[in-house]
């Protein structure tokens, strides 16, 4: 995999600017996970919006160029002629990339990273960037949320597992709009995480929150070391009945900030859109 390579310097301005023009990766669309309904795939379309300033079409498979986004959806890289990698994680589970053409501008985490076996310095899921596209000011006195994985939504799940729906906590459903995901998440003191955007939206705006990882926990284990990578915090689980000592643990990391200016210029110095787009 590749990196894009910077505009010479020296030039004069009116030249640079025509080299960077130039320079810079053509996409016709945009990939993003949508077979069932979840705010964390939901996310990317409008967060690629927000710092495009364009809207890219939902990727075909005869696109020639395609720009992934957040989610662990490297895997489908390959499906295109050519993909453009930006903030996007691995799932172990369900394999890499074959090819090694595809262009990194930034990954979700160091695990990612390591797996990819490529050099990348930005790190960190685009997901951070809500703030910036949805302000909303967290509160200090609201429930106890939980942010569910979509799967545990399910009636065969909820009938078996009744864990999240027996504790008393706010469930928060990530299969709505991602505004009222969002918004509900704001309004919690603390929020419990199953889901992997649920964590990333509650760092992103300041709400303290833990990871349970429940039935889903096994199969996400990896990216949600992705994610504890990026923000340089040792990874630790709670049940749900331990809401004191996970508040204790919430209280107590320092996360790394990730860098969103480098994150936002990582895509927007690198990309312009098709015209067919």
């Amino acid at each position: 995999m590749t990196s894009p390579t910077s505009s010479p310097l020296g030039q004069p301005k009116s030249q640079l600017m025509e080299q960077e023009r130039e320079d810079k990766i053509r996409v016709d669309s945009l990939f993003w996970w949508d077979a069932v309904p979840n705010f964390g795939d939901a996310i990317g379309p409008d967060i690629v919006t927000d710092v495009l300033g364009t809207r890219l079409r939902k990727a075909a498979k005869d696109d020639r160029c395609v720009l992934l986004g957040p989610g662990s959806i490297i895997r489908y890289a390959d499906a295109f002629q050519r993909a453009v990698i930006w903030g996007s994680g691995v799932d172990p589970h369900y394999g890499l990339p074959a090819r090694k053409d595809h262009v990194v501008l930034a990954l979700r985490g160091e695990k990612t990273r390591e797996l990819l076996g490529v050099k990348c310095d930005v790190l960190g899921d685009p997901g951070v960037l809500l703030p910036e596209l949805h302000p909303l000011s967290p509160t200090t006195s609201g429930p106890v949320g939980v942010v569910v994985h979509h799967s545990t939504t399910r009636r065969r799940l909820r009938d078996f597992l009744f864990d999240p729906y027996r504790s008393g906590h706010t469930i928060i459903d990530p299969r709505r709009d991602w505004r009222e995901v969002v918004g509900d998440i704001c309004k919690c003191r603390f929020v419990f995480c199953q889901s992997l955007h649920g964590a990333i939206v509650a760092y992103a705006y300041g709400v303290p929150w833990a990871w349970w990882p429940g039935f889903h926990g096994r199969l996400a284990r990896f990216k949600w070391l992705d994610w504890f990578s990026s923000i340089g915090v040792a990874p630790e689980t709670f049940r749900l009945s331990q809401l004191a000592k996970a508040e204790r643990w919430a209280a107590s990391i320092r996360p790394r900030r990730i860098d969103t200016v480098a994150l936002r210029q990582s895509l927007r110095q690198a990309v312009t859109v098709a015209s067919s787009s």
